[in-house]
């Protein structure tokens, strides 16, 4: 039968999914090369669009930053979203979204990573695993990152 699901459990299944929510993860501060949707982009169109040349510009350099998903193992994280992400005690970047994954056992969350020198692979991950605490002002940090 059907059950009542609540919207925090639709945040958990989209970001399972890498759903991204507009004033989230998208927004007109955001190119589709950092939000992981450039395969939606199709540049060579017939006719000229508004956007185009940044679009094209925009692909030829490597993105200042990636949207990248995290899992928690600390059963007690519950990120809400905003909390800092740290790599090696360097703020890296910001979570933009956040839930408690049913499937997964473990909270889930969606952020943004500056990519910092010595960090090439960024975004090149579809999941990071997180092993500290995250929540109640706390920030999403670890020592190294496993997919």
């Amino acid at each position: 039968g059907r059950r009542d699901a609540r919207y925090y459990a639709l945040d958990a299944l989209w970001i399972e999914a890498g759903r991204r929510a507009w004033g989230a993860e998208l927004g007109p501060d955001e190119t589709p090369w950092e939000a992981g949707l450039g395969n939606a982009v199709k540049l060579d169109k017939p006719a000229a669009f508004i956007g185009r040349e940044a679009l094209v510009a925009g692909r030829a350099a490597a993105p200042a930053r990636r949207l990248v998903r995290f899992s928690f193992d600390e059963p007690a994280a519950f990120p809400w979203g905003s909390e800092p992400i740290l790599i090696d005690g360097r703020d890296v970047g910001e979570l933009t979204s956040a839930g408690y994954s049913w499937k997964l056992g473990r909270a889930v969350a969606m952020g943004y990573v500056r990519a910092p020198t010595g960090t090439a692979d960024v975004g090149r991950r579809s999941w990071w695993k997180c092993t500290a605490a995250a929540g109640a002002g706390g920030a999403c940090a670890w020592p190294a990152c496993s997919s």
